[in-house]
């Protein structure tokens, strides 16, 4: 199959007409597609879901790219560890990898731009033939209204309503941690996360394994004193009020809420409400818990709650911008995102109010803040789950083409200082995690020579004794390639173990 070209050229625009079969003389108005034979097999599945003819048309073929990619990474991995010893602990199969987390469920990518008054109309389309698993899987189910906009004041800035399947990135993660590091440590981490009971008061592995379903985010600015946090210099942000809910982990937590005695208990309608009893130094910010169903809220102010879950007055959905964009974005979806101008405008006051602040951190705000839009319409975004693939609808103030743009410019920068940052922090993680499997595995040796010590009244026993198919353990995989072999099994003494990398690790003496 022949692969379209990887950057958004012009020779990509040459694609956009469907109009009919390719001929060998195009007519007036039309443009010419390749031959049928030469075509990518993934571009009549695409471009249905895209705009044709606007400022921008692009569309990219990839499949088999994430594969091959991951080739060369391992190939430049090998060639690095030859040199580089301690670097043989990243030589992976990152092809397999990439497929376990769904990276490589995305065969081809497309995007087109409208302009419109006062902004644009863009689309883009991950094309997933063969349906969504891994990480992708956590984008959620089929699409379904957007029950949750209900919630929002018509005077709301922000909304958002995202579907989110913790359980399945979770098992995606999990799948990964157990090919590179083990079993053992896969096992190792559900125990920790089992184990945040008894010191947070619930069980962080309940936690993800109910986190299934909308998460959704209500914001508004008030017109009072700005809130000053507390800091060295203060820094001082627009007021605002906040509305969190997430659907599915309420059980998880009603036990513990119930049990805090700073909290005081109420019940109003079908919802439980805890709010503090004493107020925090914020200023407007008396913030409550409350779970009503299965669903978890967290909220800056009772008054905000009821705007909220309990008020019959206008709702979001009048708002002109917002239902003109929902008129040609659609009701349903995934994931909703609105913005208004108004929450622009206050952004841009961060600056102002915090000149005496501190200058690194008044640089910072400038240099992120001067990307805003100073005359932008509402910003609407829409992501929908479809059967072969996942679809983002949205109106902005820019097109595909200028993000197409700033990622050519920031992207290999970014991607670099995360790189540096992320690297040392995942070798880290992933050497402590993958020690104390080691030491797991040592304690079930040590326990196992002192049963073979009892049994068979002696002060010694070999590797071969313990472990096997007439051993105590059946089976003992390393974890770093790790030698068990050439530890000494001696009575009252503990195991002592190097490991590749030159550390070594012991159990307590018995």
């Amino acid at each position: 199959m022949l692969h379209a070209p990887r950057w958004l050229t012009p020779a990509l625009l040459a694609l956009a007409a469907l109009a009919g079969p390719a001929s060998s003389t195009a007519a007036a108005g039309s443009i010419e597609l390749v031959p049928q034979i030469e075509r990518s097999r993934s571009f009549a599945a695409v471009a249905p879901h895209l705009e044709l003819g606007g400022t921008l048309y692009g569309y990219v073929d990839i499949d088999g790219d994430v594969e091959h990619f991951a080739g060369i990474l391992r190939g430049l991995v090998d060639n690095i560890a030859t040199e580089m010893p301690q670097a043989a602990v990243f030589q992976q199969d990152y092809a397999k990898i990439a497929t376990d987390v769904g990276f490589a469920d995305v065969k081809a990518i497309g995007l087109s731009s409208v302009a419109v008054e006062g902004g644009f109309r863009n689309r883009c389309f991950l094309y997933t033939p063969g349906g969504r698993h891994g990480l992708l899987a956590a984008l959620g189910g089929p699409a379904a209204p957007f029950h949750n906009l209900a919630l929002a004041p018509a005077n709301a800035h922000l909304f958002c309503e995202n579907e989110v399947d913790l359980p399945a990135a979770y098992s995606a993660i999990r799948g990964v941690v157990a090919y590179v590091a083990g079993q053992a440590t896969a096992n190792l981490v559900d125990a920790q996360l089992k184990e945040t009971q008894k010191q947070a008061g619930f069980s962080a592995y309940d936690l993800i394994q109910q986190w299934k379903g909308r998460v959704t985010c209500v914001a508004r600015f008030e017109d009072r004193a700005p809130i000053r946090l507390p800091s060295p210099k203060p820094v001082r942000i627009p007021a605002f009020s906040l509305l969190l809910r997430v659907d599915g982990i309420a059980p998880t937590f009603r036990a513990l809420l119930d049990s805090v005695p700073a909290f005081e208990r109420t019940v109003t309608g079908a919802a439980t409400v805890y709010a503090l009893k004493e107020a925090l130094p914020i200023e407007g910010w008396t913030p409550l818990l409350a779970i009503e169903g299965d669903a978890l809220y967290l909220a800056t102010s009772r008054a905000f709650f009821d705007d909220c879950v309990d008020s019959r007055g206008p709702r979001l959905d009048a708002n002109p911008d917002l239902a003109a964009a929902l008129a040609l974005l659609g009701r349903e979806g995934n994931g909703l995102t609105f913005v208004s101008p108004e929450f622009l405008t206050r952004l841009r006051q961060l600056v102002p109010l915090n000149a005496e602040a501190n200058p690194e951190f008044v640089r910072s705000l400038k240099l992120v803040l001067a990307n805003l839009p100073q005359d932008a319409k509402a910003m609407v975004s829409v992501r929908s789950n479809l059967p072969d693939g996942i679809l983002v609808r949205s109106s902005s103030y820019s097109s595909l083409k200028e993000n197409l743009a700033a990622l050519a410019v920031y992207n290999p920068v970014t991607i670099g200082a995360l790189a540096a940052m992320a690297v040392p922090a995942f070798e880290k993680v992933r050497s402590q995690s993958q020690e104390k499997a080691i030491l797991n595995n040592l304690r079930q040796l040590s326990a196992a020579a002192e049963q073979y010590y009892l049994e068979n009244g002696t002060t010694t026993a070999t590797y071969d004794n313990l472990v096997g198919e007439n051993g105590y353990i059946g089976e003992l995989r390393p974890v770093q390639g790790e030698d068990y072999r050439s530890i000494v099994f001696e009575l009252g003494k503990p195991l002592r173990l190097r490991l590749p990398n030159g550390r070594v690790l012991e159990t307590p003496a018995p």
